[in-house]
């Protein structure tokens, strides 16, 4: 029972929560820390600049430069990335 409530506790869950999961089988993700609650949002920010960026540049019939949009899609991926790691999913 003791494991049971520190397993919870490091997810940010409920025991009840971490045992409904256990039963549908996923795996049980330790809660992300506030550092990376921050880098998520701090990466969305950049993203949302360069996507302002990319559209005024053709808004205006500017060229977007490959590597603007290869900036862009490199930091949708690691958003992606990071909050994959903290998501629960089913065990292989």
């Amino acid at each position: 029972k003791e494991k049971l409530a520190r397993t919870a506790a490091k997810a940010g869950i409920g025991i009840s929560e971490c045992l409904r999961r256990m039963i549908d089988k996923l795996k049980i993700i330790e809660k992300p820390s506030a550092e990376v609650s921050s880098l998520i949002v701090d990466i969305r920010k950049v993203g949302t600049n360069l996507n302002q960026i990319a559209r005024a540049l053709n808004a205006k019939g500017y060229f977007v430069p490959k590597e603007l949009s290869s900036a862009i899609n490199q930091l949708n991926d690691t958003e992606n990335k990071i909050c994959d790691a903290f998501t629960p999913r089913n065990e292989v």
